[in-house]
């Protein structure tokens, strides 16, 4: 049964890429509910990993708490086409949002221009949720991971 608050079933799925340095060196979105870490760190640039394309809804919906953390509001995933074929999904705060990217980006569209999921119920987080994890919480954390 998924998470209500973060919307997954395992309870240790993220951070996918390279685990060990994004819990080391990344803000993390922590769960209350279940204790998931989901990064919610902007690089040099102001661009957070919440911000690019997935490679599939299930991955996008892995991100997607972390995605109302950071726009302070309910999120949705939306299926976006590329002129060369190639399918990706995003997380936008909403459906202007996701307009207004489609505008600036002209060689991207949105076939069907709903959300394939929306956060079904939100609730707000507590700023603490947003942190810097201990040494001991990472350790733990990936030792609950390689369970």
């Amino acid at each position: 049964m998924a998470c209500p608050e973060c919307y997954s079933s395992d309870p240790r799925v993220t951070p996918i890429l390279d685990p060990e340095s994004c819990l080391m060196t990344h803000q993390q979105y922590v769960c209350s509910t279940c204790g998931r870490c989901i990064c919610a760190e902007a690089d040099d640039q102001n661009k957070y990993r919440i911000k690019y394309p997935y490679n599939s809804l299930e991955i996008a919906k892995l991100y997607l708490r972390a995605a109302e953390a950071v726009y302070g509001g309910p999120c949705d995933i939306y299926e976006i086409e590329y002129s060369n074929g190639r399918t990706l999904y995003k997380i936008f705060h909403n459906k202007e949002d996701m307009q207004v990217y489609l505008k600036e980006n002209s060689m991207q569209s949105c076939p069907s221009g709903e959300p394939l999921f929306s956060t079904p119920f939100f609730k707000p987080h507590d700023k603490a949720q947003v942190r810097n994890l201990s040494n001991d919480d990472i350790v733990k954390y990936l030792e609950e991971k390689s369970k």
